[in-house]
């Protein structure tokens, strides 16, 4: 840990009771950033004059006082001044030297520091209360528990930012330094994020135990292999574009070429390669890129290409079956795909089946899939999931949007159920097994069988821990990615005939000028 420099300038009449003037220092008020420095040049002239022990008071003050959520700092909003404080108390108990000093930081901070704990473990929302302990007491063994409970929440979230800052916290002034398992999260947050030299400084980390074992994604290996596999789960570099001709050629086998060139040396890297369309001659899908692949759609099944080689291989047992009828066809979500750092790959194809690939092996590898065969979701046409968006991996989850199909009876008139209630729902499940974790819903609209535009596809992103949904049911919103609770909703655009009256501690305004219901969330959403 870099020592911080000593402060010039001692001017001034030496304190003759450096213990009360201590005391009447930390029971004022402080209200600005210059009172702030005024307590922190007289802690460091107690410590020089001989009295650690209140200088090791006054930091421990300033801590519980202004060091409450890692955002800010007093009434300002700047996020330096509140880095630099905070990171300027630690390092100063951390440089204390006196042993009995010492001894009197580890008696009061580790005793805040369990109650902290305590209350965080007791607590259904223990997130804020273990960022209010990591921001206040990293260095204290509990502070450890603490930002490594922070970072797996933080991770199975998907907020990769949080969870970089809670192991470079444990590395620059925990007790314990981050193990090896905690680098490989760390180094997959950092990869995920394309943070180069937060990479690389986590590959310096890691340079001692390359040859540890660790597990990755059911698989036990050495720590460099796990690097690896978190190095090749990630698209390359754009050396190279990957050019799709959606423009079908008049040929007798109905083809649609499909090529990469290089950028830099200007000529085919490899392909190009055709794809067979079928009789209709018409694309299946767009591509999607998903971690070191390129999967598309071919005659209703998907396929795989290496990025950097161009081996293409068969997803086993994508084959989906297209009604003929045009409305059906043009509604369906043909294909997605995702890939998380562990080596998986995730694709949807057809009407709800949503497929899991182990991809570090040399061929695609099955692992759980949601089809009509499967112990996740046991589908009936008009009755289940329907998949209305691309997949999203963060952390050990995968999220998607997805339509729930009821029949809607109106005076028990058989003729009526040409109509259905289509509910748009966040689901999320378990990238290595495919449990259901939850089905949250977002908003409901009527609809006739025929699919009207507004459930064509969905869009989906992870950020900060939340879930954003764009809706092609007019809605687009948060939805906060541990527990599928909504954070706000807004209208836009298209109408919404109807909002599912299943949510809760939502508030309602109602219609103004002709506007649509709008649901406005209770819960406040931070900003950051």
């Amino acid at each position: 840990m870099a020592h911080l420099p000593a402060d010039e300038g001692d001017a001034g009449p030496e304190l003759e009771s450096p213990a009360d003037t201590a005391a009447i220092a930390t029971a004022a008020e402080v209200n600005d950033l210059q009172e702030v420095n005024a307590l922190l040049e007289r802690a460091n002239r107690l410590k020089k004059t001989g009295a650690p022990g209140a200088a090791v008071d006054i930091y421990l003050d300033i801590i519980d006082r202004y060091i409450t959520t890692g955002c800010s700092i007093l009434a300002s909003e700047d996020g330096v001044l509140f880095r630099t404080l905070r990171n300027t108390v630690l390092t100063r108990l951390a440089n204390i030297g006196n042993a009995d000093a010492v001894k009197r930081i580890s008696i009061i901070a580790e005793s805040r520091a369990q109650n902290l704990l305590g209350q965080a473990e007791s607590t259904a929302e223990p997130v804020p209360l273990l960022r209010l302990l990591g921001a206040r007491y990293p260095f204290t063994s509990a502070g450890c528990v603490g930002l490594e409970m922070l970072s797996h929440a933080a991770f199975e979230a998907g907020d990769y930012p949080e969870v970089i800052q809670c192991f470079r916290d444990m590395q620059e002034f925990g007790s314990e330094k981050p193990d090896t398992v905690q680098l490989l999260k760390w180094y997959a947050a950092a990869t995920a994020l394309g943070d180069a030299a937060e990479v690389a400084r986590v590959r310096r980390l890691c340079k001692p135990h390359v040859q540890t074992p660790v597990e990755l994604g059911g698989r036990t290996m050495s720590l460099e292999h796990a690097l690896e596999l978190i190095d090749r789960s990630v698209p390359p570099a754009p050396a190279s574009v990957y050019v799709f001709n959606s423009h079908v050629e008049t040929t007798p086998q109905g083809v649609k070429p499909f090529a990469a060139a290089s950028i830099s040396k200007r000529n085919s890297a490899w392909g190009p390669v055709t794809l067979d369309t079928g009789s209709d001659s018409q694309p299946d899908s767009f591509p999607v890129i998903a971690g070191n692949y390129l999967v598309i759609a071919e005659r209703h099944k998907a396929i795989a290409f290496d990025l950097n080689t161009g081996k293409r291989q068969h997803l086993a047992g994508t084959e989906t079956y297209l009604p003929q009828s045009s409305h059906y066809k043009y509604s369906l979500m043909p294909l997605g795909a995702a890939a998380d750092g562990a080596g998986r790959v995730f694709v949807t194809m057809g009407w709800c089946n949503l497929h899991a690939f182990d991809a570090t092996g040399r061929k695609f590898k099955p692992l759980w899939d949601t089809g009509i065969n499967s112990r996740t979701i046991k589908y009936t046409p008009f009755n289940d999931f329907v998949f209305a968006s691309l997949p999203v991996t963060a952390g050990r989850r995968v999220y998607i949007i997805a339509r729930e199909y009821r029949e809607y009876i109106s005076n028990n008139k058989a003729e009526l159920l040409s109509k259905n209630e289509a509910e748009l729902l966040l689901v999320a499940y378990n990238a290595s097994s495919g449990k259901l974790i939850y089905a949250k819903p977002i908003c409901t609209a009527l609809a006739n069988t025929r699919l009207r535009p507004q459930y064509l596809p969905s869009t989906i992103t992870i950020h900060k821990g939340a879930v954003l949904v764009s809706t092609n049911a007019g809605v687009i919103g948060a939805m906060r990615a541990s527990d599928g609770e909504i954070l706000w909703l807004r209208r836009y655009g298209r109408r919404v005939e109807a909002f599912s009256t299943r949510m809760r501690h939502r508030r309602w305004f109602g219609k103004r000028s002709g506007v649509d219901l709008a649901l406005i969330p209770a819960l406040s959403f931070e900003r950051t």
